[in-house]
């Protein structure tokens, strides 16, 4: 998930050097199965704006990681499961 995000992130990045802006504040969304909860969407400012994506990275990573736990095992979303009966 992390490489998927920093792959987007460089993409954004470049384009916001392209157009000579940078970012102050980060938007998340990410979106899944209804069932499971349909997704979430989230911000966050940034102490400093920037157009760097090793910048921007670690402030997404904070966004991502609020909604994953961790379990012993392994990390998995902290999603509400349904279950058939």
């Amino acid at each position: 998930m992390e490489l998927l995000l920093l792959e987007l992130l460089d993409d954004v990045c470049f384009r916001l050097r392209m157009h000579q802006v940078v970012a102050q504040t980060i938007h998340l969304s990410i979106g899944y199965s209804k069932q499971t909860g349909g997704g979430f969407s989230r911000q966050k400012k940034m102490g400093r704006d920037s157009n760097l994506s090793q910048d921007i990275f670690p402030h997404s990573l904070t966004i991502l990681y609020t909604h994953m736990i961790w379990n012993s095992d392994s990390l998995h979303w902290d999603l509400p499961i349904k279950h058939k009966h």
